[in-house]
């Protein structure tokens, strides 16, 4: 395999021989006694299967490891250096993350964020997950700091794990000034040849005036600038931290509201997720916001067909929006009123949760400067949230809508969501 540390000293040595010698080896055992031969090669690969589960230290077997390496070589250097069909075109996953990492405490919404790429990826193709480590600018690559990086790149590959992703994990350090450097070399140094990430998956960043929050701000703003300019898929995801486990099994509906200029990413990402055993019992719909009641029929069968197209299964419905101008005054102020009524109580429910730990500012709102510390149980390596089971936000938005999935049976769909 080329390997610098293999020098044998007979002079005349050539692979060809070795194979020769091992084909000559096999004949003479199974000419002599074939029976003893098949025992033999069975005793020693017993043996050899005993001591690799022992897991027992050995300065041996360089030569499967240079074989591995081989092959990714050669792999790699078929693969074009280019952009693939669209129809051929697959999410290659980076998965940016907050360094906030420890043995004890985690953001609940880094660990989701990486359940929800481990499902859409259904361990195949590529995914790196980056945590990003703020170091003091005095200091930068100190051997502390090198040591806390490499004890976060631990921690997300231990969680990387756990939710079943299969890909590598990095730590980037970083100070203050460098954040905007920091951000621009990882788009461009990420991944090699053409295997490299072509869409982004990050978390919508806590909202508030403190610095931890505004520096959290400054970095997601860095990213996905840096990201779009780099023409990769932007995926933010917002508020996620309540996201199945890969034990799961979910029955019911994913919801896609259709955006005509997406490049059909969002029907994509419903289609990978509906082929992970977590999603498999649950159907898609699509759902289309139209003007004009008159076009409902072209725009539903136009999509129909088009999803036809694509090979997916999914029911079409069409949404009818109305001025907003000819709505109730009293239903408008009902709804203000319902939405304040429920801020209040949200409120009146952050004030008997204690702060301290590691902060998942996305359980309760990305809006809210309050947050929810997460424990990490070592015993078990499971989390645990204080008043998680208490407390749930309700979101309600504000939509004007009329004769909603218009000449469908929509009755029943909707209650058996």
């Amino acid at each position: 395999m080329g390997a610098p540390n293999w020098r044998p000293r007979f002079k005349y040595y050539h692979w060809s021989l070795s194979l020769a010698g091992a084909f000559l080896c096999f004949f003479i055992m199974f000419a002599s006694c074939w029976y003893y031969a098949l025992i033999a090669c069975a005793l020693t690969g017993t043996i050899y299967k005993y001591v690799e589960w022992k897991g027992a230290k050995q300065e041996w077997g360089d030569g499967l490891r240079g074989l591995a390496l081989t092959t990714a070589q050669y792999s790699l250097m078929k693969v074009e250096d280019k952009d693939p069909h669209p129809k051929n075109w697959r999410p290659q996953l980076l998965i940016l993350v907050d360094g906030k990492y420890s043995k004890e405490m985690i953001d609940l919404r880094s660990l989701n964020l990486l359940n929800l790429a481990g499902q859409l990826k259904a361990g195949k193709g590529l995914a790196i997950t980056v945590a990003f480590v703020r170091c003091p600018a005095t200091r930068g690559m100190h051997a502390e700091n090198r040591k806390k990086a490499e004890e976060i790149k631990e921690r997300v590959q231990q969680d990387m794990t756990q939710a079943r992703l299969r890909g590598f994990g990095k730590a980037l350090l970083y100070t203050e000034t460098q954040i905007e450097g920091a951000v621009s070399a990882l788009y461009q140094s990420i991944g090699i040849g053409g295997l490299r990430p072509n869409t982004v998956f990050l978390n919508f960043p806590r909202m508030g005036e403190n610095q931890d929050q505004h520096t959290e701000q400054m970095i997601f703003a860095e990213q996905l600038c840096c990201g779009a300019q780099n023409d990769n898929c932007m995926v933010v995801v917002k508020g996620i931290t309540d996201f199945p486990r890969p034990n799961d099994r979910l029955r019911g509906y994913l919801d896609i509201w259709w955006i005509v200029q997406d490049g059909g990413i969002l029907m994509l990402i419903a289609y990978l997720l509906q082929q992970h055993k977590v999603w498999k019992g649950c159907k898609m719909r699509v759902y289309v916001i139209s003007q004009t009641e008159e076009q409902n029929e072209e725009i539903k069968h136009a999509l129909q067909r088009h999803i036809y197209m694509l090979r997916i299964d999914a029911n079409v419905f069409i949404v009818n929006m109305i001025d907003p101008d000819s709505v109730d005054d009293d239903a408008v102020q009902k709804t203000l009123n319902m939405e304040q009524r429920t801020r209040t109580l949200l409120k009146k429910n952050l004030s008997n949760l204690s702060n301290g730990g590691m902060l998942n500012g996305g359980f309760l709102s990305d809006d809210s400067g309050r947050v929810t510390p997460q424990t990490r149980n070592s015993a078990n390596n499971t989390l645990t949230v204080p008043g998680q089971q208490q407390i749930r936000q309700s979101i309600i938005e504000t939509s004007f809508i009329q004769k909603t999935f218009e000449g469908m049976d929509n009755q029943d769909t909707l209650n058996s969501s």
